[in-house]
């Protein structure tokens, strides 16, 4: 039996899982809505319950907007609801008045992607929604002026997050990553080859600027990455991806890419001078960072903390694989640097298909893999 807060920032439930999956099918409630199991204190996404998703409809479209009901008319249910049917106030499907939370009433509509506003509750230590913020980053929604305000991604527990993600990912691979990381670009080879060329070649110009390209690479280079990660990660789970895809973190997640890299950057450096070790400790716990911002939509230090812990858990097969891969791309220099145009991508997707291992178990590792919406 599930909780879930729906967008009015209200708890609904017990619900079974398949009422959820049907508030999820109906637009009620999406898998980035936070909820909770009966019994347990941590919100989390739905697409962290794999029982959820196993038959929920899963595409880069929003969910379905149902029409907001008249106040002279009842509202639409989803699921069999104690609330009243008639459009009063009481009606949980109106988002007024108070809510029990042990009776299965369905949360209101909740608006796609494309609409002004997405909600997302912030869990709170008392396992109740304490208050609420916009959904995911990037988007904006009006504030009281009615002007568009930044939207700030929803919080998570670092430490719960990352040890849930670790109890269901099995042992990583390498050998296995690298060979889809090579099946991938032989098979999207001018896709491939062509946005790795292009997202590379703007990087390298923006630090070419005299002065400023230092400082420019700095800031700008995990926003240049976030996307080109992101545009390896839809290719590698079958989903149509554009060029645009790369510059992508450019509108979607540009001040938490930015932190990332320039956080990250400082942290690794520091830990290079002292001693060495834990500069490159930290290098490889990071490597998940951008992808978690792209794909979880997570805060940059939340982003930078569950990438650390879930890589530490495997951190010597991680490195092994950063040494198979790094090997196999140094290769092509060998090549006049032409070869490694096709070596320096079987890099990145390796980077990929390991996250997808350790964040998004497949059903080889005993899960089903959840691809949250982008």
């Amino acid at each position: 039996m599930f909780i879930l807060i729906g967008s009015d920032g209200k708890e609904y439930g017990p619900a079974s899982a398949e009422h959820v999956k049907q508030w999820i099918a109906d637009g009620r409630a999406t898998l980035d809505t936070l909820g909770k199991r009966v019994g347990e204190e941590a919100w989390r996404r739905l697409v962290d319950f794999p029982e959820l998703h196993r038959r929920a409809p899963i595409s880069d479209a929003p969910p379905p907007k149902l029409p907001a009901p008249a106040a002279s008319a009842p509202a639409p249910v989803a699921a069999p609801t104690m609330g009243a049917a008639d459009g009063s106030s009481t009606n949980p499907m109106l988002g007024a008045g108070a809510v029990n939370p042990t009776e299965a009433s369905a949360p209101p509509a909740v608006m796609g992607a494309g609409s002004p506003t997405v909600q997302a509750a912030i869990p709170g230590g008392s396992g109740s929604a304490a208050s609420t913020v916009s959904g995911a980053a990037g988007v904006t929604a009006p504030g009281a002026s009615g002007v568009a305000a930044p939207v700030m991604p929803p919080e998570v527990d670092p430490r719960a997050y990352a040890a849930e993600l670790i109890s269901r990912a099995g042992k990583l691979r390498i050998w296995h990553c690298v060979g889809r990381a090579w099946r991938l670009t032989t098979r999207n080879f001018w896709s491939i080859v062509g946005g790795t060329f292009i997202g590379l070649l703007v990087l390298g110009v923006v630090q070419v600027v005299p002065f400023l390209g230092t400082i420019a690479g700095i800031f700008l280079s995990g926003v240049l990455y976030g996307g080109l990660y992101l545009y390896y990660l839809k290719h590698a789970r079958g989903e149509s991806a554009d060029l645009g895809v790369i510059f992508s973190g450019f509108s979607s997640a540009f001040l938490p890419l930015m932190l990332a890299s320039l956080v990250s950057s400082l942290l690794t450096t520091l830990g290079l001078l002292l001693l060495i070790l834990p500069g490159i400790y930290l290098a490889i716990g990071y490597l998940f960072t951008f992808l978690l911002i792209q794909d979880r939509k997570l805060d940059f230090w939340c982003a930078m903390e569950v990438s650390r812990r879930v890589i530490s858990a495997q951190w010597w097969r991680v490195f092994g694989l950063m040494i198979v891969a790094g090997f196999l791309a140094c290769l092509g220099v060998i090549g006049l640097f032409i070869g490694i145009f096709v070596t320096l991508p079987i890099l990145f997707g390796a980077i990929v298909y390991a996250y997808e291992d350790l964040v998004n178990p497949s059903a080889e590792a005993g899960a089903v893999s959840p691809q949250p919406p982008v």
